[in-house]
């Protein structure tokens, strides 16, 4: 009986190796493509004390070579390996990196994002600079022409050109209204930087409505006289808010100013106030051309002149009702525009209202 037999390992693993040599892929096709392995690759197996075991047929230079102990298993037996030189030379150590593209793509789009938020912000920083220097010139051109004024008569004056007392009285009396919208110019300004600034600030007492209105009409019926206007009040008595006497001037003050701006020579400006609910609504109407729906909410907006102002070449800072919503928002309130009944525009002011005075009795 034959348990086993022993035989020389030479003949044994050179074919064990020269099968894994020739049927194994040893090297990545994108780079020997075709090519037989025996001629871009050396591989030589030698036992522990040189002797070699198997040889490929092709040996090659020592620069792209190596040498290592194979496992073990294989009895420590030594592994050498060479590659051609033009072939070793287009070897990637660690294989193709994965593809970039998407991150390429990434990168791409990142960019796209950010020059779109560069170009608009480019925009927004060229028209905000040309409503500046559109608020400037036209500040500039509304603050000349009171002090034009003021500074002709009062040269006049001065040098005892105007002979007749009529002709002083005159006089005295365009640089006083003059100088009452410069006032109401410079109070503009200086509230609608506070409000940029978020310093605005308001002090709320309960109010006649009707008395502050009707002060409020004296105080811009000089102006209103000087440009042939007439000024009509519908006023409801007995009415009380809570407001900032100050604030609610400076409302009224614009408001009339911008219907006497916009509105043609000879026209009568209506001021109303009726209590609704628990709220005081004012109304202002006058007989100018009037505002396009699409142009209501935008005529609310700081630095904005519609088409029609700059086609009429209607001066203006552009800031005026802007001051308005900002006063009538820290009041609690809201402003909007509509129709006239009578033709032009109709802005209406609404506020908070107070229970009403009692018949007779001023509030304190």
């Amino acid at each position: 009986m034959i348990y086993g037999y022993e035989t020389p390992p030479r003949p044994f693993l050179r074919t064990a190796f020269d099968s894994i040599y020739h049927r194994s892929v040893l090297l990545p096709p994108s780079l020997v493509g075709t090519t037989p392995i025996d001629s871009v690759l050396s591989l030589g197996i030698s036992d522990t004390h040189g002797n070699p075991l198997f040889g490929s047929p092709g040996q090659y230079d020592l620069m792209y070579s190596a040498t290592d102990t194979l496992e073990p298993n294989f009895a420590g037996l030594l592994l050498r390996v060479a590659l051609r030189p033009d072939v070793g030379a287009r070897l990637i150590v660690g294989g193709l990196p994965p593809s970039r593209l998407p991150m390429l793509l990434a990168l791409l789009l990142v960019m796209a994002i950010l020059l779109a938020i560069a170009l608009v912000q480019l925009r927004r920083e060229q028209e905000l600079a040309r409503l500046r220097t559109d608020f400037v010139s036209g500040v500039s051109h509304e603050l000349r022409t009171p002090l034009a004024q003021i500074r002709w008569f009062s040269e006049l004056l001065h040098m005892g050109k105007l002979r007749s007392e009529e002709e002083r009285t005159r006089s005295a009396g365009i640089i006083d209204q003059e100088a009452r919208r410069l006032t109401y110019l410079v109070e503009n300004v200086l509230n609608f930087s506070r409000s940029e600034r978020r310093q605005s600030r308001i002090s709320p007492v309960p109010s006649d409505f009707e008395k502050e209105l009707r002060e409020t009409l004296e105080l811009f019926a000089p102006l209103a006289r000087s440009r042939q206007m007439k000024l009509r009040a519908e006023l409801e008595l007995g009415v009380v808010a809570m407001v900032d006497r100050d604030a609610l001037r400076q409302i009224m003050l614009n408001l009339l100013d911008n219907a006497a701006k916009f509105g043609p020579p000879g026209q009568t400006i209506t001021v109303g106030s009726t209590r609704t609910g628990g709220s005081v609504r004012i109304w202002i109407d006058d007989e100018g051309p009037g505002v396009a729906p699409a142009d209501r909410t935008r005529a609310w907006e700081p630095y904005v002149r519609l088409a029609r102002d700059a086609e009429r070449g209607t001066g203006g800072s552009g800031i005026g009702l802007a001051v308005v919503r900002e006063l009538v928002e820290m009041h609690g309130g809201r402003c909007a525009m509509e129709a006239s009944p009578g033709g032009g525009v109709r802005v209406v002011v609404t506020l908070p209202a107070t229970e009403a005075a009692v018949a007779g009795e001023s509030p304190a």
